[in-house]
Order: C-alpha cells, then structure tokens, then sequence
C-alpha cells in the first residue's frame, strides 16, 4: 500500500465576516488557540491508489471552503474515487452540507464515486433529517470504506 500524506489545518474567529476565508495555520499548539476559534483539519494520503480525505474538527460557514478545497484539489489531480473521512468532525451545519452537496455532484459529472465516512451521531443525523442519506453513500467505519 502506498501512502502520501499532507497535513493543513484552517481556524478562523467567529467574529469575522462569513465571506472571508479561514487562515491557514500550520503548526499552532492547541492551547495558544482562543475560545472563539473554529478549526478544520485535513490530512490527504492516497491509500491503494484511492484518495482518503480525512477531517477533524468543526465544519461550519467559517471552515467549510477548506472542506470545498480540499475535494476541490483532489479532483484537479484527477481522482475520480475517492474517500471523504468525517469519523473526527464533531460539527457540521448546513454550509458544510451544501459544500459535501456540491462536491458529490462535481465528483458524478466527472462520473467518479465518493464514499463518506460518518461516525459521530449528531453529524449523522444532519444526513438523514434533510434526506441526504439516499443521497450519499455512507459508511461508520473507514474500511469498509472501498470505493
């Protein structure tokens, strides 16, 4: 199995305008950060030639163009199949659910497939209240994840 990783992370405060985008920020230890912070953070690796996009944090109408971005980069690279991994976002709102929307269908024109990951039950439930669920292919655990 080949394995190529890259690791970003985005914070922004919640303070600022909803239009702006999240900074990146590269290696901020964790107790520097202030109460106010939102933070995503994004490992790429590709495993067994499949694209792995794994998230941690919160996404929300701050951080959500880095969940844009990052499946963005992923399809310019010309990855069709790929796997998007939410098992550590403890937060998603609906700004995140139209990102994942809009993604899904960019992934379907170019007639690939992404699978999700989801393992937090509040992150679940924002699937299946808006019907999102028979929209996407979900799975609880990252192996059986296969695309």
């Amino acid at each position: 199995m080949k394995s190529t990783c890259i690791d970003f992370s985005a914070s922004c405060d919640k303070t600022e305008f909803p239009e702006s985008r999240p900074r990146l920020r590269q290696d901020e230890p964790s107790s520097s950060r202030s109460p106010g912070r939102v933070e995503l953070r994004v490992n790429l690796r590709r495993d067994d030639g499949i694209a792995v996009i794994a998230f941690a944090g919160e996404v929300d109408v701050y951080t959500a163009p880095v969940l844009r971005d990052a499946i963005s980069k992923v399809l310019a690279a010309g990855d069709k199949a790929m796997v998007v991994d939410m098992s550590e976002v403890s937060f998603l709102d609906s700004t995140g659910l139209g990102v994942l929307v809009g993604r899904l269908k960019a992934v379907r024109m170019l007639e690939g497939v992404m699978r999700v990951v989801i393992t937090n039950p509040r992150v679940l439930r924002n699937f299946q209240i808006t019907g999102l669920e028979k929209i996407f292919t979900i799975d609880s655990k990252i192996g059986r994840a296969h695309v």
